[in-house]
């Protein structure tokens, strides 16, 4: 009886971790991508840092990224494949893992010099307010 248990909940826990992972469908993932995300914390080689605080990404319906994570704003154009988000011009061209992409949350992993990144990200609710202070 107590191994049924368990497995019930082992299988329970399995599909609610399967919920949190990314879409590979690349409609599907630009689709929920598209919107303002703003950094709520990013660590560098597992440790916090203040350095991006203020970043965020916006995607544009006409497949385009405004953001300012390369230190100025800058409009550049992006791809995804699965799991991979990819930036092939601007500042920084970079290749992002998407580990996380629900309706409110996007975590995006990758590596700089060698030094791993990842970022924590959020849905912005008011996004008329934020499109107005960059122009």
């Amino acid at each position: 009886m107590k191994l049924a248990q368990y497995l019930l909940a082992f299988g329970l826990m399995t599909l609610v971790a399967c919920n949190d992972e990314a879409p590979t469908d690349d409609k599907t993932v630009k689709d929920q991508l598209t919107g303002r995300w703003e950094l709520i914390e990013a660590t560098r080689n597992g440790q916090v840092t203040e350095t991006l605080s203020s970043a965020y990404m916006e995607f544009l319906e006409d497949g385009t990224l405004a953001t300012n994570l390369a230190g100025g704003r800058e409009v550049v154009n992006y791809e995804t494949d699965g799991t991979v988000l990819s930036i092939k011009d601007g500042r920084m061209p970079m290749d992002y893992g998407i580990e996380t992409l629900s309706e409110s949350a996007l975590v995006l992993t990758m590596s700089m010099r060698d030094i791993p990144f990842r970022l924590s990200l959020q849905k912005a609710t008011n996004v008329e307010e934020n499109t107005e202070e960059l122009q």
